[in-house]
């Protein structure tokens, strides 16, 4: 069996996961460490800083092929959203993987305590499951936090049992959280935010992340069936979900093949 992985360490975004998950709720880098121990022990080749594309494919010539690429990013039409100091959390993730791939997320963490690249002031566009973990980790390293959602469940997709705690907290550090609003325009440092009742708000900003949920990402998948006899989709390339449900979907077409 051929692993590739274009970082230049296992487990993907389950190291961004790491660095922003509190390790006392969910011990993600002992979940990478053991999958990546199992890959070890079953002598899978290993291929890092390697990206797998047609031409690969049609070098290697595979039997099947599983596409664990991640979801794709959800870019909202909102004026003013090409700003630079407008990113993606799929940009925030690119920022922080070379020093991840360097040092590890457990170092990433503590040294994300003393520096990061992002103003003071944060918009986060997006305020289900990583929207919400993403604004405790930046309350935490000292930001304040504005986080708008169009739905009304904030926090949708965390646990029953620690969304509202999750929720209070944040409130309880000076977060501003508004549900049922979306951003309507971006302006510099500022952000025009409607209600669902029409009413306007306008907040200031230093920084705003957007972390929408993802789609699907077929992409890869639909170009390599073209080459390969048998090509699967897992995780958030098929449908996003959580962690849980990317290692089934993946257990269940390993067991498959």
């Amino acid at each position: 069996m051929l692993f590739l992985s274009r970082n230049t360490r296992l487990g993907g975004s389950l190291n961004i996961a790491a660095l922003v998950k509190d390790k006392r709720v969910e011990d993600v880098p002992s979940l990478v460490h053991y999958f990546e121990a199992q890959l070890r022990k079953l002598n899978v080749q290993l291929r890092l800083n390697q990206e797998f594309d047609i031409t690969e494919a049609r070098r290697v010539k595979p039997d099947a092929v599983i596409s664990a690429v991640g979801g794709k990013a959800v870019i909202p039409d909102i004026a003013g959203i090409n700003q630079s100091n407008v990113i993606t959390g799929e940009a925030l993730m690119r920022r922080a993987m070379p020093f991840i791939n360097l040092l590890g997320p457990d170092a990433v963490i503590q040294l994300s305590r003393l520096w990061l690249p992002l103003g003071r002031r944060v918009l986060i566009i997006g305020g289900q499951l990583h929207g919400a973990q993403l604004a405790a980790f930046l309350v935490k390293r000292g930001r304040r936090i504005t986080m708008v959602d169009e739905s009304d469940r904030l926090g949708e997709g965390i646990s029953i049992v620690y969304k509202q705690r999750l929720l209070d907290w944040l409130e309880g550090r000076g977060s501003a959280l508004y549900k049922q609003t979306r951003v309507t325009q971006i302006s510099g440092k500022r952000a025009t935010l409607q209600g669902e009742d029409g009413k306007e708000t306008v907040v200031d900003f230093d920084t705003a992340i957007v972390v929408l949920p993802t789609v699907p990402n077929p992409e890869l998948a639909e170009l390599l069936r073209k080459e390969v006899g048998e090509v699967h989709s897992i995780g958030d390339s098929l449908e996003p979900r959580l962690i849980l449900g990317a290692i089934a979907s993946g257990a269940k077409v390993g067991n498959s093949i």
